[in-house]
């Protein structure tokens, strides 16, 4: 098998990597919880959701345009959950702080290829309510293969 010559784990390694993994995962939260009041305070709560009465519909911005964008490309790198949480906000498909909860469980835990999945179904509704058609195949490709660009690409939609 491939496994042969590389050493064993023991319970102990183990122990250290799951205290280990523990602790970034404690760390990045809590730093994520600080930006996401900011980021609430300053941003999402002075927007307003998108009207569910109009079609907004404008030209679909292509999937790496916040290439464009440094700001957008940075925050949505380093706080994805939270830029999605303004987003399914904004599309009214649930409230900031479960979207961003709900985001960064499923970004940051083992759960990622279900996040994937469920990612795929939510912004496909987004697109829905911005009045972009999008299958959900496209939806699936962009969230397993360019996630962060599509997040970023959406927020700028929906900005």
């Amino acid at each position: 098998s491939f496994l042969r010559g590389m050493p064993e784990l023991d319970a102990q390694d183990a122990d250290t990597s799951f205290y280990w993994w523990m602790a970034t995962f404690v760390l990045t939260a809590l730093i994520m919880l600080i930006y996401a009041v900011v980021y609430k305070k300053k941003v999402v709560d002075e927007c307003s959701p998108i009207p569910s009465s109009m079609n907004i519909a404008g030209e679909p911005l292509p999937l790496l345009a916040c290439l464009k964008s440094p700001h957008t490309m940075l925050y949505t790198l380093c706080c994805m959950p939270i830029v999605l949480g303004k987003n399914y906000w904004a599309a009214g498909l649930m409230g900031f702080w479960p979207g961003c909860l709900f985001s960064f469980l499923l970004s940051y835990t083992p759960l990622y290829p279900f996040g994937v999945c469920v990612r795929a179904i939510l912004s496909k509704k987004v697109q829905d309510t911005i009045g972009h058609d999008r299958s959900w195949a496209q939806a699936m490709i962009y969230s397993l293969f360019c996630m962060p660009c599509d997040v970023g690409r959406e927020s700028m939609e929906v900005d």
